[in-house]
């Protein structure tokens, strides 16, 4: 099995997926959380514990979503290495392999394209250099519409909480004490949002990265030792990142393509 770029988007998109219904699960426990301001006593409790397994439940999918990002991402690493600069590691595909399930590689078919990478040099420093580059700028732009979506889910989710919370506290006022379900309600409902602020420094974070080192890939011509660290740099910026929603992707997905086309374009004329 070799490692290639519709392979290792086979395992992102699982990764993804699992991300997904994190994500809903998320606001599943706020939606329950906004339920339970209604109620009290038995029905509270109820809830609680109806929140408590949602949250196991979404615990685990966040765990696997890690580890299918973080071996997608290694899968990434090692196929723009070997498209670049031809280099293999039997031994690092052979153990990836190993960690591929079946309907990845089954679905690995729909993820096909043709010239994944624009660029047409031999294997070599400066095709590797043309795709290192390429993935910066896509991925620069793509963190940055990342991260305004994930703002926005953070305002929105925590405007619904503070309604929960002043609810909650209100009427537990009345009744001169918090109950602990509803104290547990408002702990887990809370969670998210460290995740959502997380996950928008960390975007933020990466795409000033990665928009640095694209700006040095093309300030000059580069030695192939140069390439090496930057592309390091990339993988480290990248590594702790969240990945990129497939709907963002999806929506800017043509306009990249023409973004990138037309900087090409201009590089030549200059």
């Amino acid at each position: 099995m070799s490692i290639n770029p519709s392979l290792t988007s086979s395992i992102l998109n699982s990764s993804k997926k699992y991300q997904q219904y994190y994500t809903r699960l998320n606001w599943l426990i706020l939606a329950i959380a906004v339920v339970s301001t209604f109620f009290d006593d038995i029905v509270s409790s109820w809830l609680a514990l109806l929140v408590l397994v949602v949250e196991l439940i979404a615990l685990l999918l966040k765990f696997l979503a890690k580890n299918k990002k973080d071996l997608g991402q290694h899968c990434s690493r090692i196929s723009i290495l070997s498209n670049g600069l031809g280099i293999n590691n039997a031994v690092a595909e052979s153990y990836l392999a190993t960690q591929i399930t079946n309907a990845e590689v089954t679905s690995e078919p729909k993820f096909r394209v043709d010239c994944y990478y624009n660029s047409a040099d031999e294997i070599g420093p400066k095709r590797f250099k043309e795709i290192l580059t390429e993935s910066c700028f896509w991925t620069t732009t793509l963190y940055k519409k990342a991260y305004i979506s994930t703002i926005k889910f953070f305002f929105a989710y925590i405007v619904v909480y503070i309604l929960v919370l002043f609810f909650s506290v209100e009427w537990s006022y009345i009744r001169e004490n918090i109950p602990f379900d509803k104290i547990m309600i408002l702990a887990i409902s809370a969670a998210p949002l460290k995740d959502m602020l997380t996950d928008s420094f960390q975007l933020r974070k990466a795409s000033n990265e990665l928009e640095r080192i694209d700006v040095y890939l093309n300030e000059s011509e580069r030695e192939t030792n140069e390439i090496i660290l930057a592309f390091c740099d990339y993988s480290v910026a990248t590594s702790n990142t969240p990945l990129i929603p497939e709907k963002i992707y999806r929506d800017n997905q043509s306009n990249l393509n023409s973004l990138w086309k037309a900087r090409i374009e201009n590089n030549k004329t200059v």
